[in-house]
């Protein structure tokens, strides 16, 4: 995030991401470094970084001491305790539980902000009274929200958020990217802004972001890569020209602001989550964080599965997953495939934006494919999921409709 500002022309990045005790990542960002270069500490990195994020025009800092707001802050202890309390204090929201701050990069549990990892963070909630709850993962790239009675609302919540503060309250109109395993509740704030289109990237922060450019994202006074689109399938706005890329992001908390940078960033995140919450207390000053979510953001019911990529399954993928592409074309339109990156599968039938998709992919980390599936009713999202999977390993014929 703070390549260009410093116009470096390499970056290392060293994150304590959700890897074992002692494994720290190393991330390029680009190649090239040798012995001509040299190394610049750069201690002010996190005021200017809250700086540049109370500068944003969606970060109404007077607007949000007004509305007093309060939180429980969990940081893993990783890198995030810093930045995230400083951008939340200089909002003037009270952290009034700050749990794992500290930067030992030794995680008092296990680091992936999952409802299963939040119950200490859910439970600080509840005791201080705080209105919300924010939890991120330990390289402070992804923002989970939690509401006033301690329950995790699901990270998918988190983008969701931000595009209803850019596009509904800002009106800003927006090409939204995001990934395919991400929900669709995205795509419904979006539809009903009438100001944007959602695009899907391959699953991975680096794909979103090459889209982001490739629709048209500056960021850091470089153009944006518009000349790897092809024109025709460019959105439009109302006025007939191409839709700019304001916003991209992934389902798990994973917010991307260009205006900013084009990193996922869990202090933006949280700072425009924030300022989402203080227009809410203006229009209804006693509405408790969950109901807000609620008034504003579509609640589907996801399921997030993964299994082992057995020889057997491994020696079938491809071919399964061709199987199940061709036959969902032979339905027609009701039926949307994509196979970018592995298979997605949209059923656009009913009132909603999607009544249910389904996504197939293999895993770019583990021996394992993942299967997300998602609807309005949690038990038909769970019974999308796991015929999927049939249809994966054991080469059933069961498709979901």
């Amino acid at each position: 995030m703070f390549l260009f500002p410093a116009r470096c022309q390499d970056l290392i990045a060293l994150a304590g991401s959700a890897k074992p005790a002692g494994v720290v990542g190393s991330l390029p960002v680009s190649a090239g470094f040798n012995a001509h270069g040299k190394v610049t500490p750069h201690p002010s990195a996190v005021p200017e970084h809250v700086s540049a994020i109370l500068g944003l025009p969606y970060v109404d800092a007077a607007a949000i001491h007004a509305a007093r707001l309060s939180c429980a802050l969990d940081t893993v202890c990783g890198a995030g305790g810093a930045a995230m309390s400083a951008v939340l204090t200089a909002l003037g929201v009270d952290i009034r539980s700050a749990l794992n701050v500290s930067p030992t990069g030794v995680f008092p549990h296990p680091p992936e902000p999952v409802p299963a990892h939040l119950g200490a963070l859910g439970h600080a909630v509840q005791q201080s009274g705080a209105d919300f709850g924010i939890a991120v993962d330990p390289d402070v790239d992804r923002c989970v929200l939690l509401d006033e009675g301690g329950r995790p609302i699901g990270e998918e919540n988190t983008l969701a958020i931000v595009a209803d503060l850019l596009l509904n309250d800002f009106a800003i109109p927006s090409v939204v990217v995001t990934n395919l395993s991400s929900s669709s509740r995205l795509d419904v704030v979006v539809q009903r802004s009438g100001r944007g289109a959602v695009r899907r990237a391959a699953v991975g922060e680096v794909n979103v972001a090459a889209a982001m450019l490739a629709l048209g994202a500056a960021h850091g006074g470089v153009p944006p890569l518009s000349h790897l689109v092809d024109e025709e399938n460019r959105p439009l706005g109302a006025d007939g020209l191409p839709l700019p890329c304001a916003l991209g992001g992934e389902g798990n908390g994973g917010v991307m602001l260009p205006e900013l940078h084009i990193g996922r960033d869990a202090p933006l995140a949280a700072a425009l989550v924030a300022a989402w919450f203080a227009r809410r207390r203006q229009e209804q000053p006693k509405v408790n964080f969950s109901v807000a979510v609620a008034d504003r953001i579509p609640q589907l019911h996801i399921v997030k599965e993964k299994y082992p990529m057995t020889p057997a399954a491994a020696a079938g993928f491809d071919e399964s997953l061709a199987t199940v592409a061709a036959f969902y074309r032979s339905l027609g339109e009701s039926y949307c495939v994509s196979e970018v990156d592995g298979l997605r599968v949209d059923h656009r039938g009913g009132a909603h934006a999607a009544s249910w998709w389904c996504h197939v992919r293999r895993s770019n980390t583990e021996p394992v494919f993942r299967v997300i599936a998602e609807a309005y009713d949690e038990s038909q999202a769970q019974r999308l999921a796991r015929q999927l999977a049939d249809c994966i390993l054991h080469s059933a014929t069961d498709y979901p409709k």
